[in-house]
């Protein structure tokens, strides 16, 4: 993983969370990395590292020696690693020209455009988000950040089906307040779409934290982010119509590799910032 705290390099640990060691290092050259980094898995175990401060995707193998980079039209929110190889992105609007603000691209694993879909409806563009997540059978998925509602395409001109939900904790209007985080609690956000090898959709959405109160807006810190937000996650059998199940975590929850793996970013007593990782499990009758 790489990206909660700080940048520049990819930190590789094994499965009983021992660190194994780091893959590149700051800089503009194959391999080097800029501050603002995601990673997800690509095929045979390569990784694909998106780096939003120079808008460019590297390829690393298993080992992590540099393969290829390829350019990308803006600062990449969400992204994900399709059943054919190939990868699907939602990019930022800002700092696009009005010609290139599809919400979607699909591209190649050398970064070739295959297609660009998807139109905003949101006056403000700027703030129309996504999430995406691969299908294990095939297409992929799709959700706005501000609404509860879930899109299934088996290909970029082909949606085959749309799962809504209607929960309290999370309202259908998507508007912004202006006075969210002072006198009114942050807006709720789905931020993740994940199918696990069962075909079950697991969704994590950032709700106002339960004993929520009015603060200030400021840069977000540990302390500030689990005063604010909680993280609602629910497994789905989108083919039953039915939520297998459901919980609520006081962390504010990000996520590793596009995988079921999660991350939360807290302080000690020290003072010190740490990344604590957590394996959420489906377990008992479901």
């Amino acid at each position: 993983m790489s990206g909660p705290v700080g940048g520049g390099q990819v930190f590789r640990y094994g499965a009983d969370g021992r660190w194994l060691g780091s893959w590149g290092g700051p800089g503009e050259g194959p391999g080097e990395f800029g501050r603002n980094l995601g990673v997800f898995p690509g095929r045979a175990d390569s990784i694909y590292v998106v780096d939003n401060s120079r808008y460019r995707v590297s390829l690393l193998d298993p080992d992590g020696k540099f393969i290829r980079s390829f350019a990308i039209p803006g600062q990449a929110v969400a992204y994900a690693t399709l059943s054919t190889g190939d990868l699907l992105f939602h990019f930022r609007p800002s700092g696009r020209a009005d010609d290139e603000r599809s919400l979607f691209y699909m591209m190649d694993p050398s970064g070739a455009g295959l297609a660009r879909f998807g139109t905003s409806t949101r006056a403000d563009v700027e703030s129309d988000q996504w999430v995406v997540g691969a299908h294990s059978t095939g297409g992929f998925w799709t959700g706005s950040v501000w609404r509860y509602e879930l899109y299934r395409w088996q290909s970029p001109d082909s949606l085959v089906q749309t799962v809504t939900r209607r929960v309290g904790w999370f309202p259908p209007d998507g508007r912004l307040s202006p006075e969210m985080y002072v006198s009114d609690p942050p807006p709720p956000q789905l931020m993740h779409i994940a199918v696990d090898d069962g075909g079950r959709v697991w969704t994590y959405s950032w709700v106002p934290d339960r004993n929520w109160a009015p603060n200030e807006a400021r840069s977000p810190t540990p302390e500030w982010t689990r005063a604010n937000f909680d993280t609602m996650i629910e497994v789905i059998d989108v083919e039953a119509g039915t939520v297998l199940a459901a919980a609520r975590s006081d962390y504010m929850l990000g996520h590793a590799c596009n995988d079921n793996l999660a991350y939360a970013v807290v302080e000690t007593h020290a003072g010190d910032t740490r990344v604590v990782v957590l394996e959420p499990r489906l377990v008992g009758g479901a």
